[in-house]
């Protein structure tokens, strides 16, 4: 019975849900409440410091700790924790900010022993996270639902997750590797190398992730095109964000991660030069976030064992991209920045793939 159960609610699915759940209940409770506060710009920032640069030491933490699934769960207790009435706006912000990264750091990690290597796992868990934020802000705005509705499937989805881990394996104690931070770089695998030039090497490669997740993160706020205002081409935008991250995933496991990022941003950045039309500009942002979960995968590869942390880096990377747009306000509206962004994103991955053979 216990095994029929779990193929019914697998890892993937699950955590997948539970993504645009809290991503949904952050958004909303923001909007809802923390977009009354007077100091709204330092809230906002105090947020989204909590929830993405915080996901580095998180990740850290829970590679040590080894119990993924009470990571998910703190961070369910943190988040509904904040939907208490009356409390400061500026703890509000921690208190949602931190839920969000302890669930991400601990699905992300329990998502990442469950893929078995592939990137399509990752592509999935983290593609509904988009729809959650989407929804969340704009029926936090409107108010349009009652808040507890909002506590409620957290309160009943955290009861799901933990009977899923009591089904899967009867303990908290879960299945990551030991904690180190030695390299494993693709082109040499299983081969022994200079440890100091290969360290080296590691380093440059995450830099590498690090500089187009965080462009990444730029376009994803400071893009900005008049036809996204209009209701049915905003849906369509953020549907390709999501089915984008998906996607990628898939068509890197079927046909090869150079392939996918090649294809993906060559024609993303000649889509860009024409987004002024809207059907464009969604295939522009569909292709665009095609490489979201290849850059994480890459990246799990490169720190095996120390996936948590490794996750925690690129979401780092997220908060760096945020923090131009939010000192300075610039939008991006000139569709020849996005192919530029776009073009540099891709040359960056190509070195990374240079003489990749095999590894999808």
């Amino acid at each position: 019975m216990k095994k029929v159960l779990y193929k019914l609610i697998r890892s993937v699915h699950i955590f997948s849900f539970a993504h645009f759940v809290i991503d949904f209940a952050c958004a909303y409770i923001v909007f809802h409440t923390l977009s009354l506060d007077r100091m709204w710009w330092l809230s906002i920032l105090v947020y989204n410091f909590c929830a993405f640069a915080l996901q580095m030491p998180i990740g850290l933490l829970a590679d040590k700790l080894n119990r993924n699934v009470t990571v998910v769960l703190l961070g369910f207790a943190f988040v509904i924790a904040s939907y208490l009435p009356f409390i400061p706006f500026l703890l509000l912000a921690i208190l949602a900010g931190t839920g969000n990264a302890l669930f991400h750091i601990g699905g992300g990690i329990e998502v990442m022993n469950a893929s078995k290597g592939r990137a399509s796992t990752l592509g999935i868990f983290v593609s509904p996270g988009a729809f959650g934020i989407y929804f969340g802000g704009m029926l936090g705005r409107e108010k349009s639902i009652p808040i507890y509705w909002v506590l409620g499937v957290l309160i009943i989805l955290s009861f799901i997750i933990l009977l899923h881990n009591a089904i899967k394996r009867n303990t908290f104690v879960t299945e990551n590797p030991p904690v180190d931070f030695d390299f494993v770089l693709p082109n040499n695998r299983g081969e022994e190398g200079d440890n100091h030039n290969e360290f080296y090497k590691g380093l440059l490669m995450i830099v590498g992730l690090m500089i187009v997740v965080g462009l990444r993160s730029y376009m994803g706020i400071a893009l900005t095109f008049p036809w996204k205002s209009t209701y049915a081409f905003g849906i369509l935008y953020i549907c390709g964000v999501v089915f984008g991250k998906a996607f990628g995933g898939i068509f890197s496991d079927t046909f090869g991660r150079k392939n996918t990022i090649t294809i993906s941003l060559l024609f993303a950045a000649i889509f860009f030069s024409m987004a002024q039309h809207p059907l464009f500009g969604v295939m522009a942002i569909f292709l665009f976030n095609m490489t979201m979960p290849i850059t994480l995968h890459i990246i799990s590869q490169i720190l095996p064992n120390a996936k948590g942390f490794a996750f925690g880096i690129l979401t780092f990377a997220l908060f760096l991209g945020y923090l131009p747009y939010y000192l300075n306000k610039i939008p991006i509206t000139h569709v020849g920045i996005a192919s530029i962004i776009t073009v540099v994103s891709l040359l960056i991955l190509l070195c990374y793939c240079k003489g990749e053979k095999n590894v999808s």
